[in-house]
């Protein structure tokens, strides 16, 4: 039994070109596509690190968790992604999180850099007085779910059809069935297409990523603005 009754969980994969972000891969390259999503997930997690709650990494099959711990460090837990897809490891990931005494867990995925540490603090105070809370992104999904054990259904992640516009209104529609009505935060934009990166670079420097000589230049330049030039613990 865990001596807090709250924490935050994050989803991730071990930054392996042509692993991650592929679809952004194949028009910047698919080694500065995990670059970029290891800064995403450093970013996230330094966000996540500024609240008090304790941080569970639900790390993907991929690689051993020593390899996560050697990249991301200690202060935080490490578990293994259960099997299936995205549903059934979200839902394994709530499993986890329960069965280790928590009764409210925030779940986060780490395609969202631009997350600010204010949302997180809405999805604190959100699931407090809502016993559910959701974050919608843009194409249609969402890239936080917020759940109390009282109210965990397995059947949220049963029969969607992930990675398609229809997602956040399927769970929007579930969530209502069971009687709640989740609280909502700020619409944000997942980064996983050349537009998702161009509008994030825009957010972040000011000028198109197109301005630069080449896409090394451009995501160095990203990289460098977000004190991401090291790759310490990366093998």
């Amino acid at each position: 039994m865990h001596s807090s009754r709250a924490c935050l969980a994050l989803m991730l994969k071990y930054p392996c070109p042509g692993r991650v972000k592929t679809r952004l891969g194949k028009d910047i390259g698919q080694a500065n596509a995990a670059l970029l999503y290891r800064c995403f997930v450093q970013t996230t997690l330094a966000t996540c690190r500024t609240l008090s709650w304790p941080i569970l990494l639900f790390c993907h099959q991929d690689r051993k968790l020593e390899h996560y711990r050697a990249w991301l460090g200690e202060g935080h837990d490490y578990f293994t992604q259960g099997p299936g897809n995205i549903g059934d490891k979200m839902r394994s990931a709530f499993e986890q999180a329960f069965a280790l005494g928590f009764d409210r867990v925030i779940l986060a995925g780490t395609d969202m850099p631009q997350m600010p540490r204010e949302t997180l603090q809405q999805a604190v105070q959100g699931i407090e007085k809502s016993k559910a809370v959701l974050g919608p992104a843009l194409d249609g999904g969402y890239y936080l779910l917020g759940l109390s054990r009282e109210n965990f259904d397995p059947g949220l992640f049963s029969a969607v059809p992930w990675s398609t516009s229809r997602v956040l209104e399927i769970t929007m529609n579930r969530l209502k069935d069971l009687g709640l009505n989740p609280h909502i935060l700020p619409e944000l934009r997942d980064v996983d297409t050349l537009e998702d990166f161009k509008a994030l670079f825009r957010s972040q420097q000011g000028v198109e990523p197109d301005s630069y000589p080449s896409w090394d230049q451009a995501v160095q330049a990203y990289l460098a603005c977000m004190d991401c030039n090291h790759s310490e613990g990366i093998r």
